[in-house]
């Protein structure tokens, strides 16, 4: 991507690894006159098995890292931070050090979305860290009262994926798909982006009686809502096609999915 692209209003999409290109890539197809820069910081990746002040830590840096890069909006694609960080990213974070920027999370877009396709029984897979948290059953108990949600830490997972590790990704998914299935759930909210990039692979072990709710379906459209209600930072988005990718490092497997969602002609710049 072209220098002159640099420091452009932009929306900015934050992820550890190959789940958040997938989000961006569906909210571009929905709202694709806005600039874009992705980072995922593959490097530190997977977040959801350190520990919250080390989740903390390299959000505050992968957030800086994407307002210093002129974006007036980041969105967290990371279930890890939106469950662990986000609030405390909200409260401390930007106020003294950016403040009038915004940061969005990924954990009320998912639940929203389960409520409103009518889900009694939510089973959620996710990151330890997320679970371990409990960010979807408080956001769920506060939509309704009555739904019945089993959260499952599926450690190990994300890393698996992003290494393309199929057969250990198919024997994970067998196990850890178990407990909440054993619960006869209607409704499985994939709680980590990167579960995302083998929706089908999950949908073939859970079958076709349970709805399985995943951002890059959901969040494109809670984007577009947010926009629509705060027309100030629609204004200072303005227009534009620029899009931008940079990690904190390139290894074939990202390198791959990012051509074969965006094209081959894409760079992966890499953070210093």
């Amino acid at each position: 991507m072209s220098e002159s692209l640099e420091h452009v209003p932009s929306i900015g999409i934050f992820d550890s690894g190959v789940g958040g290109l997938l989000t961006m890539k569906h909210i571009v197809e929905l709202l694709p006159n806005y600039n874009y820069i992705y980072f995922g910081d593959t490097v530190n990746m997977p977040y959801g098995e350190k520990n919250k002040d080390e989740v903390y830590a390299l959000a505050c840096r992968g957030v800086e890292f994407l307002f210093n890069q002129g974006c007036v909006l980041v969105v967290v694609a990371c279930n890890s931070i939106s469950s662990g960080a986000l609030r405390r990213i909200q409260q401390e974070f930007l106020p003294g050090r950016f403040p009038g920027r915004k940061v969005l999370g990924v954990v009320i877009p998912l639940v929203q979305e389960a409520v409103e396709q009518g889900a009694r029984r939510i089973g959620v897979i996710a990151t330890p860290l997320t679970v371990k948290h409990g960010a979807y059953t408080r956001e769920t108990n506060k939509a309704n009262k009555d739904i019945m949600i089993f959260e499952q830490a599926a450690p190990g997972l994300a890393r698996m994926i992003e290494e393309n590790d199929k057969s250990e990704v198919a024997r994970m998914l067998e196990m850890y798909l178990a407990f909440p299935l054993q619960k006869d759930i209607d409704t499985l909210i994939l709680g980590c982006t990167h579960f995302s990039v083998i929706r089908k692979n999950i949908c073939q072990v859970v079958g076709d009686d349970v709805r399985v709710v995943c951002q890059e379906k959901a969040l494109p459209k809670r984007l577009a809502e947010y926009l629509t209600r705060h027309s100030e930072i629609r204004i200072q988005l303005g227009q534009g096609d620029g899009r931008r990718f940079v990690v904190s490092k390139v290894h074939p497997h990202i390198l791959r999915l990012a051509r074969e969602w965006f094209g081959d002609e894409i760079v992966l710049e890499t953070s210093t």
